[in-house]
């Protein structure tokens, strides 16, 4: 008689895939540090440094990415918490953990600034790989008719009668608010603290999950842009230095990032500006 085949696990769950998807996000935002590109979710602004895994001051523990350059230099920051795979739904132990550490943070002054619109305060993401259709639709679309209508009443007012918001995106609105509701120990949350948290609340996909993803590719191409050496060996070393960091706790500004990789960029863009000048110059 055969013995009962033992539960499938899958490869994923048990390989580490988890960390090393949280490594490729960091690495992409620092990628976009050293070349002197914008964050996403904050109005798209330069980022000064990231410090990953903080153990004092904010719950949302994967990293923080703080924001600003000469034109805006006031502070804004993103905490990012990264999730291999999430279920929007009442019972996904995953999704109750990274809205528990938002809400937490959310409420802390010291921690996380509001912002009256877009283009003020921090903001929170969940960074998963890619976001099915269905999540798309019905969950994402709900951040984004939240900041779209900045007034709480008139946003349940819409969501509640328009023909363009769809039954589902009604159901998932209701699972946000019961998961939200026992993050904040089982006490309903007022509309106006639930609109607003909504607002500041972002779901972005990197494709880092698969071996030959688009997102990898073009962050590799933005090294080979700056960068006097392959430009896939300048991602790795990079990789290898948010590993590092993480692991530390650590933080990674331009000014403490490894001789190697700061000659990779920041060297190679002051030649590309001063060329690109003197052809200017003798034109």
């Amino acid at each position: 008689m055969l013995s009962p085949s033992p539960a499938f696990s899958s490869p994923r769950a048990t390989s580490g895939a988890g960390s090393y998807f949280e490594s490729q996000v960091g690495t992409a935002f620092v990628v976009l540090m050293l070349a002197d590109g914008v964050v996403p979710c904050l109005g798209m602004r330069g980022i000064r440094k990231i410090q990953f895994q903080s153990k004092d001051g904010p719950r949302t523990d994967d990293f923080v990415v703080f924001t600003g350059d000469v034109d805006s230099p006031v502070e804004r920051k993103l905490l990012v918490n990264v999730k291999l795979r999430v279920s929007v739904s009442k019972g996904d132990s995953n999704f109750a953990k990274v809205i528990n550490s938002a809400w937490h943070d959310f409420r802390n002054t010291s921690v996380f600034q509001r912002g009256t619109n877009s283009s003020s305060g921090d903001a929170f993401v969940m960074v998963t790989p890619a976001i099915s259709q269905v999540d798309i639709d019905h969950t994402r679309e709900l951040f984004e008719l939240a900041r779209y209508h900045p007034i709480s009443d008139e946003f349940f007012t819409f969501v509640g009668r328009s023909k363009a918001v769809s039954n589902q995106q009604r159901q998932k609105l209701k699972v946000l608010r019961t998961v939200l509701d026992r993050a904040n120990g089982g006490q309903a949350v007022t509309d106006v603290e639930f609109h607003d948290f909504l607002r500041h609340f972002h779901w972005l996909s990197f494709d880092f999950d698969l071996r030959q993803g688009l997102d990898r590719a073009l962050l590799i191409s933005l090294c080979a842009q700056t960068a006097r050496k392959p430009p896939a060996d300048v991602w790795q070393n990079i990789l290898e230095e948010v590993q590092y960091a993480n692991q530390n706790a650590g933080i990674i500004q331009p000014d403490t990032v490894s001789e190697e990789n700061v000659h990779f960029y920041r060297m190679s863009m002051v030649r590309s500006i001063m060329g690109a000048r003197r052809i200017s110059m003798a034109l």
